[in-house]
């Protein structure tokens, strides 16, 4: 039962990563591949 505990806590771990890397992507790639759209 005590690997229960970790196992919840890593999945975790990993959703919150790829939540962060999704809010990351979201708010810099616009800025780095939208400078050709924006000015479109």
């Amino acid at each position: 039962m005590g690997g229960y505990g970790g196992y919840i806590g890593t999945s975790f771990g990993v959703v919150a990563g790829l939540v962060i890397t999704l809010i990351v992507i979201g708010a810099f790639y616009p800025s780095i591949v939208g400078f050709g759209y924006t000015n479109q």
